[in-house]
């Protein structure tokens, strides 16, 4: 759940700055914007490592059996 609610927050942040710079919109809090788009993803790529760590065995288990597969 952390995982997508920073995702959540990362992604439309990023969304509207790309659109602010594409097409030159003005926002108002256009640093306070980056400030927070920048904080979600560095909370999401924390969380990310720790998921990832948390479950390698899955992983593990995973591309064992896509290797198996593959033979």
């Amino acid at each position: 759940v952390l995982l997508l609610i920073s995702f959540m927050f990362s992604a439309v942040l990023g969304i509207m700055l790309i659109l602010a710079i594409n097409y030159g919109w003005f926002i108002p809090y256009y640093a306070l914007m980056l400030y927070w788009h920048v904080e979600f993803s560095t909370a999401m790529t924390i969380i990310t490592v720790i998921h990832i760590s948390w479950h390698w065995q899955y992983y593990l288990y995973i591309f064992k059996k896509i290797k198996t597969v593959e033979k």
